[in-house]
């Protein structure tokens, strides 16, 4: 693995729709939708998504711990009250 490897915001929206769509009901959304969606990325004030814009790594952290909130949610919506209580 490269850790000088860029990565742009539509290639990492692509990534994240294929490893968590299924999970988080995607149906029939463009990468771009589902991460508007679930807010992992909403673009710029004027609702700019700039796929091509290359991430900082920054960002990336920031992003796949909202994609890590947003799963864990997931998974405590279908354990159901009485599997929360457990933790």
């Amino acid at each position: 693995m490269d850790l000088k490897q860029t990565i742009t915001r539509g290639e990492l929206a692509d990534y994240l729709l294929k490893l968590t769509g299924d999970i988080l009901d995607a149906k029939d959304m463009t990468p771009e939708e589902f991460c508007k969606t679930y807010g992992f990325m909403v673009g710029d004030a004027d609702g700019n998504f700039s796929a091509e814009r290359v991430l900082k790594r920054a960002e990336l952290a920031a992003i796949l711990l909202r994609v890590d909130n947003e799963l864990m949610s997931s998974d405590d919506r279908e354990a159901g009250p009485e599997q929360q209580n457990r933790n």
